[in-house]
């Protein structure tokens, strides 16, 4: 018995750490991609559309932050 809730609780904690790591680089990537961007932008670099992976939280951040560039450099 003592064996059977070993493995339960070791198979959880791996599932659980996994799912975890998914979501947390779901979130962190997108905040990092859009602050190197937005660097990029107050240095006055050339840049093109951000780009985010599609499976990525913040895709309608994403999209503002586009629309606005686009808006910036028409003026």
């Amino acid at each position: 018995m003592l064996i059977l809730y070993l493995e339960i609780t070791i198979s959880s904690t791996i599932i659980i750490f996994y799912y975890g790591l998914k979501v947390t680089q779901r979130i962190i990537g997108p905040i990092m991609g859009i602050k190197l961007y937005l660097k990029k932008i107050c240095n006055d670099e050339d840049v093109g559309p951000l780009s985010l992976r599609k499976n990525d939280y913040f895709l309608d951040l994403k999209d503002s932050l586009n629309e606005a560039l686009t808006h910036l450099k028409k003026k």
